[in-house]
């Protein structure tokens, strides 16, 4: 599993510069929000500036009047009026750059990149130098998967405004997400050089090793994210995943047992464990775990597979077979349990016929682990006497490449 931290939004833009209106009542009240360091009172300050504007005043100030009360709306959590209000600041200028740019961030939380993106382009096309509005417009661009131009929105940062940690921290995701490992690595590795305390950067680099297979490097990088912050689940999680791979299994345990004292619905951690706990050869553990991840997703198949390959150990061969045959029905193309119900029907039946019926099932749905079926500690430990008959050769010979 791999979740990948990016940086929060640049923030949202609160104009600072005193009105041009010859309104003193309107001056009056700007000013006074401006002021202001409560933001009770910028709102109410800024409302009645709003309502004392009169029509022979600069459209501008009007315009500002609003995005600031946008503004300090947003920060109240009330994000309908804040939108409101920068709807009414782009109605009044539509040549005001800054509730466009803002409007843009409201839209992005909200999940609406399309609508996020029209803006931020808009920002740009008023001032092709403002910077946050190239770093937001590339986060909204990872968020719709079109990283290649992510990627060149990023650059411009970089180039704009050197040494920004969080423009190469978001650059490496970009580039982790196309699998440009020694890309994402230097980008990663540039974001910690600048900003060596911010712990997302060393778990966003544990992804890179973990990808990349580097599992001991990994576990170091994670080690650093959960020292700086110690309830973050997935560095847990994640070093747990690395130590797995290095069959660390008891320090994978305990990393995602931590997982579950943050979270106690987290499925992948139960069935993490479930699979570290049967490697441990502690079977009744193992199933506890699988049986809890499946009381929270009953259609999580590689769960029923974990399960199933438990209860093959344990020789408990209608309960395997049960898993395997639940699989199939949610997910009939997967192969794995067409391979594993020739295990069932081999070992526990004999039945040469069926065996031979579900591996090709299981060879035509692409099934490839052809060594597991000589390694005893696997597929082999069952079937090491069926990959020798004739029958078996001959359908093995027409899919194995």
């Amino acid at each position: 599993m791999m979740i990948l931290l990016y940086c929060i939004m640049q923030l949202l833009a609160f104009e600072l510069s005193l009105p041009a209106a010859t309104n003193s009542e309107f001056r009056l009240y700007f000013d006074m929000a401006y002021k202001s360091t409560d933001p009770e009172y910028k709102v109410k300050f800024f409302t009645k500036a709003i309502a004392a504007w009169d029509d022979s005043d600069v459209k501008r100030d009007l315009a500002k009047a609003y995005n600031n009360l946008g503004f300090f709306s947003s920060t109240k959590n009330d994000y309908d009026k804040a939108l409101h209000n920068f709807n009414r600041a782009v109605d009044i200028d539509p040549d005001y750059i800054q509730p466009y740019y803002n409007r843009g961030i409201l839209y992005y939380f909200r999940k609406e990149y399309d609508k996020a993106l029209e803006d931020f382009n808009k920002a740009l096309a008023l001032d092709p130098y403002f910077v946050n509005a190239y770093y937001n417009r590339g986060l909204v661009l990872c968020s719709k998967a079109d990283y290649d131009k992510a990627i060149l929105d990023l650059n411009r940062v970089i180039e704009l405004r050197l040494n920004d940690a969080e423009a190469y921290n978001n650059r490496g995701i970009a580039y982790l997400h196309k699998d440009e490992f020694a890309k994402a690595l230097a980008d990663f590795n540039k974001a910690i050089e600048l900003q060596a305390n911010d712990a997302s950067y060393y778990y966003n680099r544990g992804l890179v090793y973990n990808k990349s297979k580097s599992y001991q490097k990994a576990v170091v990088d994670f080690s650093k994210a959960v020292l700086m912050n110690p309830k973050d689940i997935e560095s847990w999680f994640n070093r747990g995943f690395a130590y797995k791979k290095l069959n660390e299994y008891k320090k994978a345990r305990e990393d995602f047992s931590r997982v579950l004292e943050l979270d106690a619905d987290y499925i992948n951690a139960y069935y993490n464990r479930g699979l570290v706990y049967a490697y441990l050869k502690e079977y009744k553990k193992a199933i506890n775990d699988y049986n809890k991840a499946l009381s929270l997703d009953p259609r999580a198949d590689e769960v029923y597979n974990a399960r199933g390959w438990v209860y093959l150990w344990l020789e408990k061969w209608d309960d395997a077979r049960n898993d395997f045959e639940t699989l199939i029905k949610i997910n009939k193309d997967y192969a794995t349990p067409y391979i594993n119900l020739a295990i069932y029907y081999w070992r526990a039946k004999k039945d040469l016929s069926k065996a031979l019926e579900y591996y090709e099932e299981g060879f035509k749905r692409g099934w490839d682990h052809f060594s597991a079926l000589y390694d005893e500690t696997s597929d082999g430990y069952f079937v090491k006497d069926l990959v020798r008959t004739p029958e078996f050769k001959e359908l093995l010979n027409k899919y194995k490449k």
